[in-house]
């Protein structure tokens, strides 16, 4: 259905006069009339009663078709517009995979908000998946977006800028008898029962923590290996155990004492990982608001 003669229709359906309707159109009144006439064809009915030349008026079904027809182009303009919206990549799916780390960093919460706010039109599909598998997805262009526990490297074929870096620090149940003590070395724990995450899912956690009872002169006794660190802080509240995590935690516990190390300052960096030559403009929209 031409949309031009449904805009000619709802014209001559305000004033009810071809020859003014015409001039207003700044078209010749054959031709509005010809347009008419074409439309009725295709409706199968007669829209205007013209019996009496000097008062046109509206059939029942010219009535309705003026509904109709607001709503067409109401649908045809708003379909319009959201195609507008996603060739500037205000509209889209921007698919994110982010270790559970990530969500601890504040410039990706505020991230989130300011997209929520300003670019209502962006859906962000999320899900949590160790680094190792975040990298992987984002190599196989499963994803658009990863967050991992990588510091920045060079590659041909991705981007990665630091996001944030977040300390390492002992955990321990308060009543832990460690726990009494405001300063502790890494060596303090030689004799302590660790819980970890798994080293499949969090390799350069392990890495760290591996490092430093090198340095420390000691082997781990470590007891339990989990997924999640938001798993492993929740047992640990109910475990005679310490553990080695992110800083960013720490609020986020009651029953647990978190303690600096006055010999070591390890830290785990937080990495955006993208590919190059990813043509996303809803990406690119999402990158300008977490690093502007």
């Amino acid at each position: 259905m031409d949309i031009n003669r449904i805009k000619i229709f709802l014209k001559l359906s305000q004033s009810l006069h071809f020859s003014q309707t015409a001039e207003e159109m700044g078209i010749a009144q054959s031709a509005l009339s010809h347009q008419i006439t074409l439309l009725e064809k295709e409706l199968g009915c007669s829209l205007f009663d013209r019996s009496n030349r000097w008062n046109v008026t509206l059939t029942p079904a010219g009535e309705e078709f003026v509904k109709q027809a607001k709503n067409i182009l109401e649908t045809v303009q708003k379909s319009i517009d959201e195609v507008k919206c996603a060739s500037r990549g205000e509209k889209g799916i921007l698919k994110i995979a982010l270790n559970s780390s990530a969500l601890n960093a504040d410039a990706l919460l505020k991230c989130f908000y300011r997209m929520s706010r300003k670019h209502s039109g962006i859906v962000l599909k999320i899900r949590e998946e160790p680094s190792q598998k975040v990298y992987d997805l984002i190599q196989s262009n499963q994803i658009d977006l990863g967050f991992l526990r990588l510091s920045p490297m060079s590659s041909s074929e991705c981007e990665m800028k630091l996001l944030t870096e977040d300390m390492l620090v002992m955990a321990m149940p308060k009543r832990h008898p460690l726990a009494k003590r405001k300063k502790l070395a890494f060596s303090d724990f030689a004799m302590e029962r660790f819980m970890l995450p798994r080293r499949d899912d969090a390799p350069l956690h392990r890495a760290v923590f591996d490092q430093l009872c090198d340095q420390a002169g000691f082997t781990p006794k470590i007891v339990f290996e989990l997924e999640s660190q938001t798993t492993i802080l929740r047992l640990l509240e109910s475990c005679a155990c310490v553990s080695m995590v992110p800083l960013s935690y720490a609020n986020q516990f009651e029953q647990l004492i978190f303690r600096e190390l006055t010999d070591h300052v390890p830290f785990l960096p937080e990495s955006a990982i993208w590919l190059r030559d990813n043509p996303s403009k809803v990406l690119k929209i999402f990158l300008s608001e977490l690093f502007s």
